[in-house]
């Protein structure tokens, strides 16, 4: 019988602050009002908050068998 192997990797795509505060404010314009939520503007308070727990689950679930790769999506074109 064939070995099998299976690889995994896991991808975390990280925008900086800035670069989402731009894009959460286009969403709030009218005519693309559709990708806003009011609960948005909470949860962006957490931002650092978010970052930490990130961090964490990176950093605690990483190994050598199963990496993450932290990419940067600040430019779409390059994240996809």
């Amino acid at each position: 019988m064939p070995s099998r192997r299976i690889d995994m990797d896991s991808d975390y795509f990280f925008e900086k602050r800035y670069e989402q505060a731009k894009r959460f404010l286009v969403g709030i314009d009218e005519s693309k009002n559709w990708k806003f939520y009011a609960s948005d503007m909470k949860e962006r308070e957490l931002w650092d908050d978010y970052q930490k727990a990130y961090e964490k689950a990176i950093g605690g679930t990483a190994s050598k068998h199963a990496p993450w790769y932290v990419i940067p999506a600040d430019q779409k074109w390059f994240a996809r």
